[in-house]
């Protein structure tokens, strides 16, 4: 099924704040949305929920523990 152009670059927005996300779990939302290409908070929510089925807090939630 082939996606519109909006909902592909949000894929990929949503790819790279899950990156984030891992990488930097320290961030806050709001700048881990602007960092992921999105204008607003609940944009960024919108999409991360649509594409993920979660909310990104419950996802980061759900994020295993890096060990050192």
């Amino acid at each position: 099924l082939a996606q519109s152009f909006p909902d592909h670059i949000n894929h990929w927005r949503i790819q790279h704040a899950k990156t984030l996300m891992a990488d930097q779990p320290a961030m806050k939302m709001q700048l881990l949305a602007e960092q992921s290409g999105f204008n607003s908070l609940s944009t960024f929510y919108a999409a991360f929920k649509k594409f993920t089925g979660v909310t990104p807090a419950r996802y980061k939630q759900n994020l295993p523990e890096l060990t050192s």
